[in-house]
């Protein structure tokens, strides 16, 4: 997709260079992105990459997945916002709101409504997660009885993290048209920090040079169930003929 290779090429040609927690990285302040749905499902062609992995990643955000070694994460947020994480049982009990649901529920009775938003950012329980949350929010709108989901990063691994979390909002945005009988629409993604590794310099440059090809389908297999209730299992992606794999590829599961 051009919109993808435009974020990746204008880092490439104008980030700058800084340290972070896992080396040197060219970093670039400020990007975004945007696809249709009705131009295929937006999984990267211009390098091979295992989708099963996005859906492993929405799968655990749908159900909450989380444990006592990584905390009140962004899973734990979408499903049990604020929630107590009691870690100590004489602290008072305070339930949390189901964000994911709440999306869902007024999207069926009010689509108009414009606060369907889910946010894994709280500060309130920030000291207590063990991986702080990248991917901050999501929102939908409707309009012309289709649905546009948008989401917002504090930070963008471009070469290797970006395609999946492009590819696990398609999904989640597919999912919620199906549940709630709406088209799916607009993907947009805002990126604040924008960066790329050392070791991914050479191959992301090499993936510059290839041209896009046609975007595959995918069917979520969510039909009357409940999204809720989703699983990584049911969806398949269909006519998926990418260029080879680069190097920084994710690994399959």
């Amino acid at each position: 997709m051009k919109s993808y290779l435009d974020i990746l090429d204008n880092t490439l040609s104008n980030g700058k260079w800084k340290e972070s927690d896992t080396g040197p990285v060219l970093s670039y302040f400020g990007e975004s992105f945007r696809h249709h749905m009705s131009y295929g499902f937006p999984l990267i062609t211009t390098n091979e990459i295992p989708v099963e992995l996005a859906w492993a990643g929405l799968e655990g955000l749908i159900h909450g997945v989380t444990s006592p070694n990584l905390g009140p994460i962004d899973g734990y947020q979408w499903r049990k916002f604020n929630q107590s994480w009691n870690e100590n049982k004489d602290e008072p009990f305070t339930a949390g709101v189901d964000q994911l649901k709440r999306v869902i529920d007024t999207l069926k009775k009010n689509p108009s409504d414009p606060t369907l938003l889910c946010t894994s950012w709280n500060p309130a329980q920030l000291d207590r997660m063990e991986l702080k949350p990248y991917r901050i929010l999501w929102n939908v709108t409707v309009s012309d009885n289709e649905l546009n989901l948008a989401w917002y990063q504090r930070s963008a691994e471009i070469a290797r993290g970006l395609p999946l979390n492009i590819a696990l909002y398609a999904t989640l945005l597919l999912l919620l048209a199906e549940s709630t009988g709406l088209k799916a629409g607009v993907l947009h993604g805002t990126f604040a920090d924008c960066y790329i590794s050392e070791s991914h310099i050479d191959d992301a440059e090499e993936q510059t040079k290839r041209s896009p090809l046609k975007l595959p389908i995918v069917t979520t297999g969510l039909g009357d169930g409940s999204l809720l209730k989703w699983s990584r299992k049911d969806a398949t992606v269909h006519g998926y003929s990418p260029h080879p794999r680069l190097n920084f590829s994710p690994i399959s599961m």
